[in-house]
Protein backbone atom coordinates (compact mmCIF):
# COMPACT_ATOMS: atom_id res chain seq x y z
CA UNK A 1 0.00 0.00 0.00
CA UNK A 2 1.05 3.41 -0.99
CA UNK A 3 1.46 5.80 1.98
CA UNK A 4 0.51 9.65 2.25
CA UNK A 5 3.98 10.95 2.18
CA UNK A 6 5.33 8.38 -0.96
CA UNK A 7 2.47 9.95 -2.95
CA UNK A 8 3.18 13.49 -2.03
CA UNK A 9 7.03 12.83 -3.01
CA UNK A 10 5.99 11.07 -6.11
CA UNK A 11 3.92 14.55 -7.07
CA UNK A 12 6.67 16.90 -6.32
CA UNK A 13 8.67 14.92 -8.36
CA UNK A 14 6.36 14.89 -11.59
CA UNK A 15 5.57 18.20 -10.94
CA UNK A 16 9.10 19.14 -10.83
CA UNK A 17 9.96 17.18 -13.98
CA UNK A 18 7.08 19.07 -16.20
CA UNK A 19 8.55 22.48 -15.12
CA UNK A 20 11.56 21.23 -16.32
CA UNK A 21 10.82 20.27 -19.23
CA UNK A 22 8.33 23.62 -19.96
CA UNK A 23 12.21 25.38 -19.20
CA UNK A 24 13.76 23.39 -21.89
CA UNK A 25 10.81 24.19 -24.45
CA UNK A 26 10.98 27.72 -23.73
CA UNK A 27 14.74 27.91 -23.82
CA UNK A 28 14.82 26.19 -27.05
CA UNK A 29 12.28 28.04 -29.10
CA UNK A 30 13.83 31.55 -27.93
CA UNK A 31 17.35 30.51 -28.82
CA UNK A 32 16.25 29.23 -32.11
CA UNK A 33 14.34 32.84 -32.51
CA UNK A 34 17.42 34.80 -31.14
CA UNK A 35 19.67 32.64 -33.37
CA UNK A 36 17.68 33.53 -36.75
CA UNK A 37 17.67 37.69 -35.65
CA UNK A 38 21.53 37.19 -35.52
CA UNK A 39 21.84 36.07 -38.81
CA UNK A 40 19.43 38.77 -40.04
CA UNK A 41 21.74 41.62 -37.99
CA UNK A 42 25.05 39.99 -39.20
CA UNK A 43 24.00 40.28 -43.07
CA UNK A 44 22.76 43.55 -42.56
CA UNK A 45 25.49 45.28 -41.14
CA UNK A 46 27.40 43.22 -43.95
CA UNK A 47 25.17 44.37 -46.60
CA UNK A 48 25.03 47.92 -45.63
CA UNK A 49 28.88 48.39 -45.26
CA UNK A 50 31.69 49.94 -47.72
CA UNK A 51 34.83 47.21 -47.41
CA UNK A 52 37.88 48.29 -48.82
CA UNK A 53 40.91 46.61 -46.88
CA UNK A 54 43.48 44.58 -46.54
CA UNK A 55 42.31 41.11 -44.64
CA UNK A 56 43.61 40.50 -41.43
CA UNK A 57 41.28 36.61 -40.99
CA UNK A 58 38.94 34.84 -42.43
CA UNK A 59 36.93 31.78 -40.22
CA UNK A 60 34.41 29.82 -39.72
CA UNK A 61 31.94 31.55 -36.79
CA UNK A 62 28.47 30.83 -35.81
CA UNK A 63 28.01 28.52 -39.39
CA UNK A 64 29.07 32.02 -41.06
CA UNK A 65 32.33 32.92 -42.75
CA UNK A 66 33.24 35.74 -40.33
CA UNK A 67 36.20 38.07 -41.73
CA UNK A 68 38.29 41.06 -40.54
CA UNK A 69 39.98 44.10 -42.44
CA UNK A 70 42.95 45.77 -40.73
CA UNK A 71 42.63 48.72 -39.51
CA UNK A 72 38.75 48.21 -38.65
CA UNK A 73 37.53 47.03 -35.43
CA UNK A 74 34.40 44.94 -36.05
CA UNK A 75 34.32 41.74 -38.02
CA UNK A 76 31.89 41.08 -40.85
CA UNK A 77 29.81 37.81 -41.32
CA UNK A 78 28.15 36.57 -44.79
CA UNK A 79 27.40 33.09 -46.05
CA UNK A 80 29.83 33.15 -49.71
CA UNK A 81 27.79 31.22 -52.51
CA UNK A 82 30.88 28.82 -54.23
CA UNK A 83 30.24 28.92 -57.98
CA UNK A 84 31.57 29.26 -61.61
CA UNK A 85 32.07 32.86 -60.39
CA UNK A 86 35.03 31.85 -57.87
CA UNK A 87 36.19 28.82 -60.04
CA UNK A 88 34.45 26.62 -57.36
CA UNK A 89 36.99 27.88 -54.75
CA UNK A 90 35.45 28.00 -51.03
CA UNK A 91 36.46 31.53 -49.50
CA UNK A 92 37.42 30.80 -46.20
CA UNK A 93 40.31 27.99 -48.06
CA UNK A 94 40.78 30.73 -50.48
CA UNK A 95 41.22 34.46 -48.36
CA UNK A 96 43.87 34.75 -46.80
CA UNK A 97 46.15 37.54 -44.12
CA UNK A 98 47.30 40.22 -47.27
CA UNK A 99 44.62 39.97 -49.64
CA UNK A 100 42.48 42.26 -50.83
CA UNK A 101 38.76 42.50 -49.68
CA UNK A 102 36.31 45.12 -51.81
CA UNK A 103 32.65 45.19 -51.24
CA UNK A 104 30.19 48.26 -51.94
CA UNK A 105 27.45 48.94 -49.72
CA UNK A 106 24.36 47.30 -50.85
CA UNK A 107 26.45 44.94 -53.88
CA UNK A 108 25.57 41.76 -54.99
CA UNK A 109 29.13 40.78 -54.67
CA UNK A 110 32.23 40.68 -52.79
CA UNK A 111 36.00 40.63 -54.67
CA UNK A 112 38.49 39.25 -52.93
CA UNK A 113 42.08 39.96 -54.57
CA UNK A 114 44.39 37.18 -54.21
CA UNK A 115 47.47 38.65 -56.34
CA UNK A 116 46.75 38.96 -59.93
CA UNK A 117 43.87 37.17 -59.28
CA UNK A 118 40.20 38.12 -58.63
CA UNK A 119 37.85 35.97 -56.96
CA UNK A 120 33.66 37.20 -56.85
CA UNK A 121 31.57 35.79 -54.44
CA UNK A 122 27.95 36.29 -54.15
CA UNK A 123 26.07 35.61 -51.04
CA UNK A 124 22.99 34.45 -49.57
CA UNK A 125 20.78 37.27 -48.33
CA UNK A 126 18.57 37.50 -45.45
CA UNK A 127 15.57 39.33 -45.66
CA UNK A 128 13.21 40.86 -43.21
Amino acid sequence: MISINNRKMKMKVLYIGIAILIGIFIYIFTAQKVGGNREREFFNRFNSSNIHGELEYAKIRYHLCAFKIKGIGEEFYFDPITSDLNNDRIFEYVAEEGDIIIKKAYSDILELKKGDKVFIYKFRKYND
